[in-house]
């Protein structure tokens, strides 16, 4: 039975080690070997860390896709793999890589970190990355961040489903609901982990109402 569980332990071992090369040799041709060894090191820090690599390769290939320069590219990366990993400490220490990828965006929007762990603490068998997209998307379109951490949280202690929350941002076109949000004058916010600024797209609902136990 131990030489057994010891097979599968190796299994997995391999099967890890194979999925972190290929998604590794994803970016080994776009880059220079400098560039590509220090997207290696921060991938590898990520994932010694237990955090997504994947939204960390997407925005290496985002950069190259853009032909933004190699130092930039790394930075933004390094950038996103520490608000990750914020991220991941405000929602209680755990997180999907949905959830993690949500909160990223909310901090980057100036959403509160107690406002991840309350909604942390509301949810806490569900997953949170619709009300964290709201938060994120009410800010983007000129709330304030309290004022839409306020709304998301009042809809989360209420058992709002997703398809609910997914819906306010869309409410702003209703002149007293939009009064009660507190509009900003439209300040726009820069992020170091945006390569030519921060964009905002639309919030879905789609199948995220599932059972989220920590492990």
């Amino acid at each position: 039975m131990k030489y057994a569980g010891a097979v599968v332990l190796g299994l997995a071992f391999v099967t890890v080690h194979l999925d972190a090369q290929a998604n590794d040799d994803r970016l080994r041709g776009l880059f220079d070997p400098p560039t590509y060894a220090s997207l290696h090191a921060v991938l590898d820090s990520a994932r010694t860390a237990g955090l997504p690599t994947e939204p960390l390769i997407d925005k290496a290939l985002e950069g190259a896709a853009k032909h933004a320069s190699s130092d930039r590219i790394v930075t933004v990366v390094r950038d996103l793999s520490a608000r990750l990993a914020d991220a991941r400490g405000a929602l209680g220490g755990y997180g999907t890589p949905d959830e993690l990828s949500a909160g990223t965006a909310a901090l980057r929007a100036g959403i509160a970190p107690a406002t991840l762990a309350d909604l942390r603490r509301l949810r806490h068998n569900e997953q949170v990355t619709i009300p964290l997209a709201v938060a994120a998307e009410l800010v983007a379109r000129g709330v304030r961040p309290d004022s839409a951490s306020a709304q998301v949280l009042r809809l989360a202690a209420a058992g709002a489903p997703d398809v609910e929350l997914a819906a306010l941002p869309h409410a702003l076109a209703s002149p007293s609901v939009a009064s009660s949000l507190s509009p900003t004058s439209g300040t726009a916010l820069s992020s170091p982990t945006a390569l030519d600024g921060a964009k905002s797209g639309p919030v879905e609902a789609g199948n995220t109402k599932r059972s989220h136990q920590r492990p």
